[in-house]
């Protein structure tokens, strides 16, 4: 329901394919109900989800009533590793915006073994992120998991079907 989130919602509101079910989540049922009547047409009555970082039980459920989670939680060292959590113990695929390094850190530590074991039933495990992180994440990623594949967001081909499992995020 921030500026980045209103913009996602903006856009999948635009672009999304017909018959895509989405609903909004967030901390603040308000704040999302804000957006909501913001957005045009169908969108304008997506189911609203309500989950706070500090409720394990609200993100588990979140994570268990849904294929793919996208978040723009921000900041993501603050905010983003117990959400990434559940969507790897529930198999959901996960996305989220992070450019933060030490955040990055910190998945991998706290996710490596949900990673194995998505590669081991033959899952291509790949790390999307911006242009100007692919080379030095994909350095730091081959001493942890070399069998990784980082991708710069603009390297997947538009129609690519991609199946977001989880993120990588560190601390200090």
């Amino acid at each position: 329901s921030g500026f980045v989130g209103r913009l996602v919602a903006e856009q999948l509101a635009e672009h999304a394919p017909g018959g895509l079910r989405v609903a909004l989540g967030g901390r603040s049922r308000q704040r999302l109900e804000r957006v909501r009547a913001g957005l045009p047409g169908e969108a304008s009555a997506w189911p609203i989800v309500t989950a706070d970082s500090s409720d394990a039980a609200a993100l588990e459920a979140l994570a268990n009533s849904t294929r793919v989670v996208a978040t723009t939680v921000g900041p993501y060292l603050r905010d983003g590793l117990p959400l990434a959590m559940a969507c790897a113990r529930a198999g959901t695929h996960y996305a989220d915006l992070t450019g933060e390094a030490l955040y990055v850190r910190q998945l991998i530590d706290q996710c490596q073994d949900a990673i194995d074991s998505a590669m081991a039933q033959g899952y291509n495990a790949v790390l999307l992120c911006g242009t100007q992180l692919r080379l030095p994440l994909r350095r730091l990623m081959e001493k942890y998991l070399p069998a990784l594949s980082v991708l710069a967001y603009n390297e997947v081909a538009q129609r690519a079907e991609v199946e977001f499992v989880g993120q990588v995020r560190a601390a200090a």
